[in-house]
């Protein structure tokens, strides 16, 4: 099983819907059942953090996880794609 750490911007310029897109990514994934979502938590580690920034500034800090690969939400639409990348990763 894939732990897949969830980690969202401030939201200070969120040009769209942050949690609706985790939910499209989520719901792609979890068929499978190979993956297992949370939000994250500094000092866990994560096979992939799936990080829902607001707009392309992409300006969460990072450093704090503990992480196998970053996927990045920075746009509406961005769901499906965030899924297929993991997809790929955990294909590895």
């Amino acid at each position: 099983m894939f732990r897949v750490g969830i980690k969202y911007c401030g939201g200070c310029r969120a040009g769209y819907e942050r949690v609706k897109e985790v939910a499209q990514a989520k719901r792609a994934l979890d068929p499978s059942g190979r993956y297992a979502f949370e939000h994250a938590e500094p000092g866990m580690a994560y096979d992939f953090l799936l990080v829902a920034t607001g707009c392309g500034t992409a300006c969460p800090d990072l450093s704090q996880y503990t992480y196998g690969r970053a996927v990045m939400i920075s746009a509406a639409g961005g769901g499906a794609a965030a899924a297929q990348e993991i997809m790929k990763g955990a294909a590895r």
